[in-house]
């Protein structure tokens, strides 16, 4: 039976104040060196260790998407066949600047690589041309930003369980603010798409990332931590409600 924890790796205090739920476990990550973009082997050992003790069962919050590196580090524990879907303004295959490192430019390319029970890849939102350039695994069905919530993902592959990966970037910037340059997806597209998925397929672990790295106090500032702490609040009561009632 799956024991099912949410928690959020907090490396930059993004969580520990925010009112998300309160089953939500806050672990501080702000320690962990060598983890921002880039995972060094002692950040990784760290980071396996603490998703070995928790499980990758529930929903989890991975900070801004400098360590959407973390999802590849979640699938590695998964160990039967199965699908992930990742909602994503960017591919995150692009070659590895240094080899033998991971990062959030390239966990994706080598968790199809490396991950013998990773079936297939189903990647939501980074452009065309992108996609073109980079992916060269015949396991990545592509849908594009257009069409995201237009797709029934409950029709594919149903026997596959899925683990879910969605980076904030890929909405607009009027719902969220990042730390990169953003897609044009709102929310409400956003939930339709995650509907077929959470409604229909067994759903292996889910997690959340593209927060806004910054320890300024500007109005700016202020006025892009509320957006993304509503957006993690409506996706985490969105997502729960969903698998609750799956």
């Amino acid at each position: 039976m799956n024991v099912y924890k949410n928690y959020a790796f907090d490396f930059n205090d993004v969580y520990a104040n925010e009112d998300i739920a309160s089953d939500l476990t806050c672990m501080d990550c702000s320690q962990i060196t060598g983890s921002r973009l880039f995972c060094s082997q002692e950040a990784e050992q760290k980071l396996k260790k603490l998703i070995h003790q928790q499980g990758i069962h529930g929903i989890h919050f991975l900070d801004s998407g400098d360590y959407h590196y973390i999802t590849k580090l979640m699938c590695d524990e998964v160990k039967e066949p199965f699908e992930l879907v990742v909602f994503d303004h960017h591919s995150d295959m692009k070659p590895p600047l240094f080899k033998g490192t991971l990062s959030c430019g390239d966990w994706l390319a080598q968790c199809i690589n490396d991950n013998q029970f990773l079936q297939q890849v189903t990647l939501e939102g980074p452009s065309d041309i992108q996609v073109i350039k980079e992916m060269k695994s015949q396991k990545v069905h592509y849908i594009n930003e257009q069409s995201i919530g237009q797709a029934n993902l409950g029709q594919i592959n149903q026997q596959l369980p899925v683990y879910l990966s969605i980076d904030k970037d890929l909405l607009t910037d009027k719902v969220v603010k990042t730390n990169w340059d953003q897609g044009n997806v709102s929310l409400e597209q956003l939930k339709k798409a995650l509907s077929s998925i959470l409604a229909n397929r067994s759903i292996i672990g889910v997690d959340i990332c593209g927060n806004l790295n910054t320890a300024f106090f500007t109005p700016q500032a202020l006025k892009a931590k509320q957006l993304n702490q509503d957006s993690d609040v409506v996706l985490y009561q969105f997502i729960h409600h969903q698998l609750e009632t799956a």
